[in-house]
């Protein structure tokens, strides 16, 4: 069953000419996964499978940042979501990455969603506009450059 996608939320997305299952194999190892979706952050632990841990570190404002969060979903060929937590900040709960691959058009629609505003308290317009203004395409375009290669 599909993650439910929070209505606040931040889409990035790229269509890839390759089905989904062979995109899936950019999701199966930590080293792929960091190929790919390693730009802009590091991504430091990767577990694909739910129960697995997500962690990923970024430099905000001069300060080495970390987010972590358990994997909710593991759908070879279709799904992951998995929580993110900023460690170290008051946030009142995780927010959510969930990467979606859908076949289409004989390729594959990539959609990265960051979702769950709502959970870490405060203004939910000033947390949407942050991430909004974080978020590229930088690594839904990684990953299709390097299924494409």
């Amino acid at each position: 069953m599909p993650t439910q996608i929070s209505p606040y939320h931040v889409r990035r997305c790229a269509w890839i000419d390759a089905p989904p299952d062979v995109v899936w194999n950019e999701f199966t190892t930590f080293d792929r996964m960091r190929a790919w979706y390693g730009t802009g952050h590091t991504l430091t632990q990767y577990e694909p499978r739910v129960g697995g841990i997500v962690e990923t570190t970024v430099t905000l404002d001069g300060k080495l940042e970390r987010f972590r969060g358990e994997v909710l979903s593991y759908e070879p060929g279709v799904e992951i979501t998995f929580e993110q937590m900023w460690l170290g900040s008051d946030a009142e709960g995780p927010t959510q990455v969930t990467i979606r691959l859908t076949a289409l058009d004989d390729g594959t629609l990539v959609e990265l969603f960051h979702h769950g505003y709502e959970r870490l308290g405060g203004s939910i317009a000033d947390h949407l506009a942050g991430y909004e203004d974080g978020w590229t395409v930088r690594q839904v375009h990684a990953l299709r450059d390097l299924v494409a290669a």
